[in-house]
């Protein structure tokens, strides 16, 4: 089973991995689909359900941890 890791580790060649932390102190976990978009601004991006002023909140409280995709279902 894999675990979380530091966010430090964490690839940034544009592969899709699970992104997390702790969106305030006293919140609760989130857990987003991400990459690392190496560029002008190099910083995460994430893929969620929220809307757009939710990647700019993220991108303030960045991602603490993440872990690889698990492989798909055959």
């Amino acid at each position: 089973m894999n675990k979380w890791r530091p966010i430090k580790s964490a690839p940034k060649d544009g592969t899709h991995i699970l992104l997390s932390g702790r969106v305030l102190p006293e919140d609760d976990i989130l857990v987003v689909l991400g990459l690392y978009v190496k560029g002008n601004h190099n910083k995460w991006n994430f893929y969620n359900h929220f809307d757009e002023s939710w990647d700019a909140f993220l991108n303030e409280r960045p991602p603490t941890h993440w872990i690889p995709l698990p492989k798909a279902p055959k």
